[in-house]
């Protein structure tokens, strides 16, 4: 009965050992879900890609105020607590735009942080202006609807595939159609 019990013990700690292994390789069933999107297993930041399906990249750079929602990392990263989803990068966020005349923050009607110095990437000690920034869903949502989806370029390599998932979810067609025309990206067939 002893060796039994030996054997029975020896199986369960070999399982959960496969488990926790299968967890940290990011396979079997206990893996976390990977959102809909592009069908391409490449990984970036965070494991996180673009919406090409390619490895996230940075949206700011040097010489530019470092982006990302709170950790400032330059990525338009998934964060806990992120209730904007700060996934899409546009370039110029300070800059007038051609057919508008006024910058991201003026058209989606919130306070002037665009135009507000931040540290700069690379050199935290220094204040560089905003240029490439991660914009939430929501004002990126609205600013297409006011404005139309020519008057910022968004940077495809940095903006991050949920974006195309969680537009399509909640029905926003204006803006998820304005990321697949600048992005060249294919359109599902109606």
């Amino acid at each position: 009965m002893g060796l039994a019990i030996a054997l029975v013990f020896a199986a369960t700690a070999a399982i959960a050992l496969a488990v926790v292994v299968a967890m940290s390789l990011g396979r079997g069933p206990w893996a976390p879900r990977r959102p809909p999107g592009n069908a391409s297993s490449a990984r970036g930041a965070q494991g996180e890609t673009n919406v090409h399906g390619r490895p996230l990249r940075a949206c700011s750079g040097p010489g530019m105020a470092t982006t990302g929602y709170t950790r400032r990392d330059g990525k338009c990263t998934m964060h806990a607590g992120d209730r904007g989803s700060h996934h899409v990068c546009i370039e110029g966020i300070n800059e007038p735009g051609e057919q508008s005349g006024a910058n991201f923050c003026a058209i989606t009607g919130q306070p002037n942080w665009c135009a507000e110095p931040s540290p700069c990437q690379g050199d935290p000690t220094t204040s560089c202006p905003k240029d490439k920034w991660c914009v939430c869903e929501w004002a990126f949502d609205r600013f297409v609807e006011d404005k139309g989806c020519d008057a910022f370029k968004v940077d495809c390599d940095a903006t991050n595939e949920l974006v195309l998932a969680h537009y399509a979810r909640q029905g926003r067609d204006q803006a998820l159609g304005c990321i697949q025309q600048q992005c060249q990206l294919p359109t599902p067939a109606e």
